[in-house]
């Protein structure tokens, strides 16, 4: 690992470590004379000398979270229960979702307007905390789905 007053070389530039600082090291261009912004590395992806070799530490790459806007609800269904759903039971859940989202949406509008907001972000959303509804029958959901 880069310790400070040590050089190092990134990018055919040779710099050197001013100070490491929670594991952040600070590293100055040696080529320029004064002035210009310290290099902030990871002090574990830093390259360092050592032995009269340059070691070049393997970056740590997180993965991006990679956001989704469609759901599956058949497959999600399948991960969540062994029983099988109905065909309109998953219908109804369809239904559930589109007019839940909608409503989020609507009030994530007016709160966005009401702050003189031009967009909605995920602050303007409130989550709809569903784990207290309770466990029961509804048989007049029977009834939604009937064509008329």
């Amino acid at each position: 690992m880069i310790k400070e007053g040590e050089l190092t070389i990134i990018d055919s530039n040779t710099y050197s470590c001013v100070k490491i600082e929670d594991g952040v090291a600070h590293l100055r261009d040696v080529s320029v004379e004064t002035g210009g912004r310290n290099k902030l590395v990871k002090v574990a992806e830093c390259p360092y000398v050592e032995n009269g070799k340059l070691i070049v530490p393997v970056k740590i790459k997180s993965p991006k979270y990679k956001g989704k806007t469609k759901v599956n609800l058949t497959r999600l269904l399948k991960e969540i229960t062994h029983l099988t759903v109905s065909t309109k039971a998953k219908w109804f859940l369809a239904e559930w979702v589109e007019t839940a989202v909608s409503n989020l949406v609507a009030n994530a509008e007016e709160s966005a307007k009401s702050l003189g907001h031009r967009r909605i972000t995920e602050a303007h959303l409130y989550w709809l905390e569903t784990n207290q509804i309770p466990v029961g029958h509804w048989p007049s959901n029977l009834e939604y789905l009937k064509e008329e």
